[in-house]
């Protein structure tokens, strides 16, 4: 019961920061990046992760991008996974960015300065 709560915890944090670019202003997203590393920097992992696993050198995506491709037949190799995932928080910034800026795209969480 408690690890089926901790995946679904895990999934909703992990789908609301995929889709963060869209509802959470960019300035925020940068914050929670910030949060999350230092998390990484603090703990050598992701608390969620530890949790779900028991080990801190597993991902969450990771692991579910490889069983989501497996099922396609496809096979990826989980250090080019990690490498890809390591790349995407600056992919959300920029597209957080575009979207905020230049196509002054709305969002529900705003950071009033």
């Amino acid at each position: 019961m408690k690890k089926k709560f901790i995946i679904i915890l895990h999934l909703f944090v992990m789908t609301l920061a995929y889709t963060s670019p869209f509802w959470l202003d960019w300035r925020l997203i940068i914050v929670g990046l910030l949060l999350y590393y230092l998390q990484i920097w603090i703990f050598g992992g992701c608390i969620l992760t530890y949790a779900q696993h028991g080990r801190w050198d597993e991902t969450f995506s990771g692991q579910s991008i490889v069983w989501l491709a497996s099922k396609f037949g496809m096979k990826f190799r989980m250090k080019a996974v990690k490498k890809f995932l390591s790349v995407l928080p600056p992919i959300f910034i920029a597209i957080a960015i575009v979207y905020q800026i230049l196509f002054h795209g709305s969002v529900l969480v705003l950071f009033n300065s």
